[in-house]
C-alpha cells in the first residue's frame, strides 16, 4: 500500500498532466466553439442571458437625501454606512428630517 506521501506526489504529477492536456486542449475547441458560433449565427446573450450585466457594471447610485438632522450641529445622515455618534444610543426617530408632528 502507497503512503500517503506517495499518493501525494502521483497526485501532483497527475494534476501537472491534466493541466498539461487541458492547455493542448482548449485552442481546438475554442476554435470549434467560434465556428460554430459564426456559423450559427450565434449572439452572446444567447450563450450568456446575463451578458448585458457582465459587460455593463451597474451604475452607481447618486447621494440619498438625509434622513436624519442632527437640532444641535445641523449635521445629517442618509441611513446608509456608519451610524454617527451623536445619533448612537437614543431613539432615530427623534433625529428624523421630516418626522410627524404629534
Amino acid at each position: 500500500m502507497a503512503t500517503y506521501e506517495e499518493l501525494k506526489v502521483k497526485l501532483d504529477a497527475l494534476n501537472k498532466e491534466a493541466e498539461a492536456a487541458r492547455q493542448r486542449e482548449i485552442s481546438t475547441v475554442l476554435s470549434d466553439i467560434r465556428e460554430a458560433v459564426l456559423r450559427y449565427e450565434i449572439r452572446p446573450e444567447q450563450i450568456f442571458p446575463t451578458w448585458t450585466r457582465l459587460r455593463s457594471p451597474e451604475r452607481r447610485r447618486g447621494p440619498l437625501p438625509p434622513k436624519y438632522r442632527n437640532p444641535m450641529t445641523g449635521q445629517t445622515w442618509s441611513g446608509r454606512g456608519r451610524v454617527p455618534k451623536w445619533l448612537a444610543g437614543p431613539s432615530r426617530d427623534d433625529f428624523l428630517v421630516d418626522r410627524p408632528t404629534p
